[in-house]
C-alpha cells in the first residue's frame, strides 16, 4: 500500500534498474502561458535555472533510484 509502501503478499511485482553511469536525455520545452505575465523564458528559468536532485521510483533507503537532472 501507499502507506507502507509494502507489496501485498501474492502481488505481481517486477523491477527495473539503470547502471549508475546511465545518461538519458530529453527536452523541456514551454511555449504559451495561460494567464500572468510570465513568458514562457520566465517560466524555464525558474524551474530550469538549476539541477536538481531526485529520487524516483522505491526503495529509497537504499539509494537506489537517486538521479540529478541537469538543464543546458
Amino acid at each position: 500500500s501507499q502507506e507502507t509502501k509494502v507489496v501485498k503478499d501474492g502481488a505481481l511485482w517486477y523491477e527495473e534498474s539503470l547502471p549508475a553511469e546511465t545518461m538519458l536525455s530529453g527536452m523541456v520545452w514551454c511555449d504559451r502561458i495561460f494567464g500572468g505575465n510570465a513568458t514562457p523564458s520566465d517560466v524555464l528559468n525558474r524551474f530550469c535555472g538549476k539541477s536538481l536532485h531526485l529520487q524516483i521510483g522505491g526503495k529509497a533507503t537504499t539509494g537506489r533510484g537517486r538521479a540529478v537532472l541537469s538543464f543546458s
